[in-house]
């Protein structure tokens, strides 16, 4: 089988687009807390962890299980992330692990919520 990569594949995915919106939110493991994104790609999260800020200290490397919700609706469950940057105001993830099934519905979200930006910016310019 032939298999192709680019030279900067790594430096690569760390681009991916990122969507926001403001019914994008994020819950940890099993708990009900939802935290609001500040934004999503299909290689991880950034969210504002709020009153929880302090939590997250000294949290930066660890792992935890993420799901992820647009309104009310589940899209992705329990995926793997590490956290890469751990700060007052906001709290980022990696995405660890990827099971086709989540990276495709990451996919699909992403994509309906940059149709979503454009639909928007649209309207705007009328």
């Amino acid at each position: 089988m032939f298999e192709f990569k680019y030279a900067d594949e790594e430096k690569m995915k760390r681009e991916a687009v990122r969507v926001e919106h403001p019914s994008l939110k994020v819950t940890l493991g099993q708990t009900k807390i939802f935290f609001p994104v500040i934004d999503l790609s299909v290689t991880g999260v950034a969210f504002k962890p709020g009153r929880y800020a302090k939590k997250f200290s000294g949290a930066a490397g660890k792992i935890a299980y993420l799901s992820i919700w647009f309104g009310k609706d589940l899209i992705v469950s329990n995926i793997k992330a590490k956290v890469v940057r751990a700060v007052d105001e906001m709290i980022a993830f990696q995405f660890q692990e990827v099971s086709q099934e989540h990276e495709r519905k990451l996919d699909k979200l992403v994509l309906e919520i940059q149709k979503m930006m454009i639909e928007h910016k649209k309207k705007r310019k009328i």
